[in-house]
């Protein structure tokens, strides 16, 4: 009777578990971002962890922003990709994507290539430069190796 009990007892923290664990899965994309900070409008920024490489002394990063209020073409969410140059203190965007509602949500405004992507500044100091600083010391801790 009382195995009978203890594997009745398993079986239902399995199943309970299971789901759990499912869910734990879902939200583990916003534990695979670094929370950047915000700028003076109150718009958050993040830089995705998982998803960075290099190649010499230039990092590919994805940012994320998630605005406190709708920009022109209507998008609460950013996602773009932006190339640090870890040696010359400067930074690109390559892509951007636009969405509806915050972290991704929502339905797609706009996902393109950027046309003559131009090199800023990213100096130490800077919000730019504390981002480009951050993808830089991640990148070539995490990932010794050149592509």
């Amino acid at each position: 009777m009382c195995k009978k009990n203890f594997v009745a007892s398993l079986a239902i923290l399995i199943a309970v578990a299971i789901p759990a664990h499912a869910d734990d899965k879902a939200d583990n994309k916003a534990d695979n971002r670094a929370a950047m900070g915000t700028d003076g409008e109150g718009n958050a920024y993040f830089i995705e962890t998982d998803t960075m490489t290099r190649k010499g002394f230039v990092v590919y990063a994805w940012q994320q922003v998630n605005r406190v209020q709708p920009d022109s073409d209507g998008a609460l969410f950013l996602r773009s990709q932006l190339e640090f140059d870890c040696k010359y203190l400067k930074s690109r965007t390559m892509w951007k994507t636009l969405q509806t509602e915050h972290d991704g949500k929502g339905a797609t405004i706009s996902s393109a290539a950027v046309s003559n992507p131009e090199w800023a500044p990213a100096e130490d100091g800077s919000f730019l430069g504390k981002m480009r600083e951050f993808s830089c010391i991640h990148v070539f801790r995490t990932k010794a190796t050149l592509m």
